[in-house]
């Protein structure tokens, strides 16, 4: 797989952008079945939000954008974090939404 080209990395962009589709209708469906519980709580809109992890999921997408625009410092490779870190920070937020609001 080289680093610099988009073509062998068509696999990787079909998988993310399905399960980023799955993952948005989840946080839809936990959101419209809690809203009222989640207006409510203290707090649970900022912890669902989890700024700071979300800011720092998708550090490595620029700099792959970045490394790819100069063509150095591995490219697209830094796709793979990027993509990780911000399905688990999707994950994490589903998980609130759903679960933890009804504790």
């Amino acid at each position: 797989m080289h680093a610099y080209s988009t073509a062998e990395w068509q696999s990787l962009f079909v998988a993310e952008a399905g399960a980023s589709a799955a993952l948005a209708g989840l946080l839809f469906v936990a959101i419209s079945i809690n809203l009222a519980r989640i207006l409510q709580g203290v707090g649970l809109s900022g912890r669902a939000g989890r700024i700071v992890l979300a800011q720092t999921a998708v550090l490595p997408l620029p700099v792959a954008g970045v490394s790819l625009l100069l063509g150095a410092g591995g490219g697209l490779y830094w796709l793979v974090p990027g993509v990780v870190f911000c399905l688990v920070v999707a994950v994490l937020n589903a998980w609130v939404l759903l679960i933890e609001i009804l504790r």
